[in-house]
């Protein structure tokens, strides 16, 4: 069923390729409008006697009759009233029409420029006075222009801040689309119904196996088609939203995230974070014609109105990248701060020139290590005039009774003047004055939004709950959520599925106080933040937690035994009461914690689920590519002593067995800031190429950097004999240490 779906989806696409483009030649013009909606716009709005001639076509009361019927439509769709017009039934040959009529007119209108914020028209006779003012066609002419300008530019902000996410709404606002990670699924929702209407599984534990681990999703103009990006697999999936099957799989560049589609219809931009590129994919050839270098981590993407200018968010300094996707070249990187960092999403205002960025910042020059002092949820705001970063218009959302935590998705009201952002880790919509930057009311939602949309009158928002895989319907009159439609199931065993809860929420008091901090906020999708901090024993890079329950002992200095012991992590740093209620949990290196909190064990069991990621580092299919296998030989050689220490098959000698645990001093644990013996566990190298800085200190930005300068005395491996070849064949094979088989 699911190949023949398929075939007539095909066969669909190609008839109306074929309608549009072979009928009359007039008709290729119309398949140039459909490719392009906003080339060649006209207005909807047809009127009587248009365009009204000087001294030959009397003033009709049909006149004023279209243009309030057309101003309360545009009125309707921006949320505003009726408005209550005088002489409210004009009648042929017997209402006279007054000046009266006129200021009504433009009254009405300018509150819909108002809500739209645009500047209000102006008028030949800006000033009408009854009984002075005579009514003249020129008076109809320029609110009929006035009308229609203002239609056509709420057709151009459709495509202002396109942007990709985990949820996307069509233009008539009728469907929403949400991608859901742990079911491998998208899932659609009827608006008009406020019901599930169909899920279509992308995963590979499904029938259709074309993409895993979906990322985000985008639809192309005019919501022919949904892209959805597939992280693991490093694919593009293109589904029709119609029938909700998949079209074609792309592949792209390593572990993609963000994806948009250009307003023209024929390219998609999709950031790909592990090979640093922005991959170009023309949909026709179902290929990647270009890919355009970037820093490192590109996450999110979003595209401006006219497709002539491309953002990217860099996911660990906060960067965006501007780029000309025309001429496909990167024109400029915009830093949000030092201490920025989780940054995988950036939304376009429609009207004020600026990009708004959800992110956290990391103080790393906090030596208490308090929950308050040590990450702040924020958005950043860009001019995208000047390409600066507005500093004085950075947004703080920790003010107020409560923080939130991992700040995720935001979009903006219809009149652009409020804020709403959605924060995964306390599970709650933040309502942003833009005006004052200051927290007007805080929704509850589900547990893990990481998606919002807003229907086109602005009266509603559908937010994604990624963990509790439902979405919430609320009412932005009243600010409160009034449904919630689940959309998938998840395909986490249950026990795993609850730990992964807990380990990215902050709402619940025994996992944090005020709603700050959770374990995500520094190990995002179990993974590091880049950062190395100031612990009582002295500064530690933050290690991936990928496998980390298979090379126990744990932490670089080999402190806990047991994924348990992070209870301490939750009541030190996170300032929660704890996992084990109603008592204290034993001591890190005593007695097990396991066994004494079902939510604990829970926890643990989530990150011990959890195992590296492939290298991109390697051939197509998976295998070493000829620096990396002289590399391997390099990396056994006795004479280099890598494997002496990083033994097979995890790449380390830590065991639990061993008493005490094995340790060494490789000569980088001799800083001022040490307050431990400086000797160190030995971490595993799977995952090597996803984890920098490098060393417990984090000291040593690249492996270069390890083998060399951070190693004169070769007692971090006896590296200083190798010549240039070899370091870079060793450092090949390092990078593509991922996950196992080798």
């Amino acid at each position: 069923m699911v190949f023949s779906l398929r075939i007539f989806s095909w066969l669909r696409t190609i008839l109306r390729k074929v309608l549009r483009n072979s009928f009359l030649t007039g008709l290729v013009l119309l398949a140039l409008l459909w490719a392009n909606p906003l080339a060649h716009a006209q207005s909807s709005f047809t009127f009587t006697d248009d365009p009204l001639t000087s001294q030959v076509t009397p003033i009709k009361a049909v006149h004023i009759t279209e243009l309030r019927e057309a101003i309360n439509s545009l009125r309707s769709n921006n949320g505003l009233a009726a408005f209550s017009f005088t002489d409210l039934t004009l009648t042929a040959g017997v209402t006279q029409i007054r000046s009266l009529h006129l200021t009504e007119l433009s009254t009405a209108l300018d509150e819909v420029y108002d809500a739209l914020g645009q500047t209000q028209p102006t008028y030949t006779d800006q000033t009408i006075t009854s009984g002075t003012t005579v009514v003249k066609k020129s008076h109809i002419d320029e609110i009929r222009s006035a009308v229609k300008a203002v239609e056509l530019f709420k057709r151009t902000v459709t495509w202002a801040g396109t942007t990709s996410g985990a949820a996307a709404i069509t233009t008539d606002g009728s469907t929403v689309f949400v991608v859901n990670p742990d079911s491998g699924s998208v899932s659609a929702v009827d608006t008009r119904s406020d019901e599930k209407v169909g899920e279509v599984f992308v995963g590979k534990a499904h029938v259709v196996e074309l993409c895993d681990d979906p990322g985000a999703l985008a639809l192309g103009p005019e919501g022919r088609l949904l892209y959805v990006t597939c992280q693991t697999s490093a694919k593009l999936a293109v589904l029709d939203p119609e029938l909700l099957v998949v079209l074609a799989e792309i592949q792209v560049g390593a572990d993609p995230y963000g994806v948009v589609a250009d307003p023209g219809g024929n390219l998609v931009y999709v950031a790909s974070s592990a090979t640093a590129t922005v991959e170009v994919v023309d949909v026709s050839q179902r290929d990647v014609v270009a890919q355009i270098p970037v820093g490192p981590k590109p996450k999110g993407l979003a595209l401006s109105a006219d497709g002539t200018r491309l953002y990217v968010t860099h996911f660990l300094s906060g960067e965006v990248s501007v780029i000309d996707p025309v001429q496909r070249t990167l024109l400029q990187v915009i830093s949000t701060g030092s201490d920025s960092n989780m940054a995988q999403k950036i939304v376009l205002h429609p009207t004020n020139g600026k990009a708004y960025l959800p992110h956290i910042r990391s103080n790393v020059t906090n030596r208490g290590l308090l929950f308050d002092s040590t990450v702040f949820p924020v958005i950043s705001v860009l001019d995208l005039t000047s390409n600066r970063h507005l500093v004085q218009e950075r947004v703080d959302l920790s003010l107020g009774e409560n923080s939130v935590n991992l700040p995720f998705d935001l979009s903006f009201s219809r009149d652009g003047q409020l804020l709403y952002v959605v924060n995964l880790g306390s599970g709650d919509m933040s309502v942003i004055d833009l005006n004052t930057r200051r927290k007007l009311t805080t929704v509850d939602v589900g547990d893990g939004p990481r998606g919002i949309v807003l229907t086109p009158d602005g009266r509603r928002a559908y937010v994604y709950n990624s963990l509790s895989e439902d979405v919430s319907v609320i009412d932005l009159t009243a600010h409160q959520e009034i449904k919630r439609i689940a959309v998938t199931k998840s395909l986490l065993d249950p026990e795993v599925k609850r730990g992964k809860l807990l380990f990215f929420s902050s709402r619940s008091p025994e996992l944090s106080k005020d709603r700050w901090m959770s374990c995500a906020s520094c190990h995002f999708e179990a993974e590091h933040d880049g950062r190395t901090w100031f612990f009582p024993g002295g500064p530690r890079n933050t290690i991936d937690l990928r496998a980390v329950g298979e090379t126990r002992p744990i932490h670089w200095s080999a402190d806990r035994d047991e994924v348990q012991d992070f209870e301490f992590t939750i009541r030190q740093l996170q300032a929660g009461t704890g996992l084990i209620r109603g008592g204290v949990p034993n001591p890190e290196l005593g007695a097990p914690n396991a066994g004494l909190s079902a939510d604990l064990d829970a926890l643990a069991a989530y990150v011990e689920s959890l195992q590296p990621k492939p290298s991109p580092f390697r051939n197509p299919d998976g295998s070493l590519t000829l620096e990396a296998n002289q590399g391997q030989l390099i990396f056994q050689r006795p004479d280099v002593g890598c494997a002496d220490c990083h033994t097979l098959p995890r790449f380390t000698d830590s065991s639990m067995d061993a008493s005490p645990f094995i340790t060494h001093d490789v000569g980088t644990g001799d800083g001022p800031d040490e307050r431990l013996d400086p000797v160190f566990d030995t971490p595993s190298l799977l995952g090597l190429w996803d984890s920098a800085p490098y060393l417990h200190d984090g000291s040593a930005l690249t492996l270069r950097d390890v083998l060399t300068t951070k190693n004169p005395e070769d007692r971090h491996g006896q590296t200083s004999h190798l010549s240039g070849a070899e370091l870079m064949d060793l450092i090949a094979f390092l990078l593509s240490l991922g996950e196992l088989p080798l």
